[in-house]
């Protein structure tokens, strides 16, 4: 069903819809995806991470720092938080009721 805005725009407001809730869907789960292959990191990003090696030679333990990127978990609330937000959006884009469909509205036909 088209729906006109104020500014004379034509929108089939099926299709604004289920594009939000796609489009909800695709950024959760591909947020929770990434969250997932990365480690499931509890804590904020680092772009550091820094974990024990153990000399052959000695037996003692040292801590290497390398160049790496973990995903933290307010990048995963993030991307479930836009993605709430798109599907809230959606339903926002509902089928305006028609004069006949609405409760109480009697119909010529079944007046005799």
């Amino acid at each position: 069903m088209l729906v006109c805005l104020s500014r004379g725009l034509a929108v089939d407001s099926r299709r604004v819809r289920l594009t939000l809730r796609l489009a909800a869907l695709v950024i959760g789960c591909s947020g929770l995806v990434l969250w997932l292959v990365g480690g499931l990191h509890m804590g904020w990003s680092k772009s550091t991470e820094t974990r024990t090696e153990i000399d052959e030679v000695t037996g003692l333990e040292y801590p290497v720092t390398e160049n790496k990127y973990v995903l933290g978990v307010e990048l995963l609330g993030a991307t479930l938080a836009v993605s709430g937000g798109l599907f809230g959006l959606s339903l926002a884009f509902r089928n305006p009721t028609r004069p006949d469909k609405q409760p109480g509205a009697e119909t010529s036909s079944t007046q005799l």
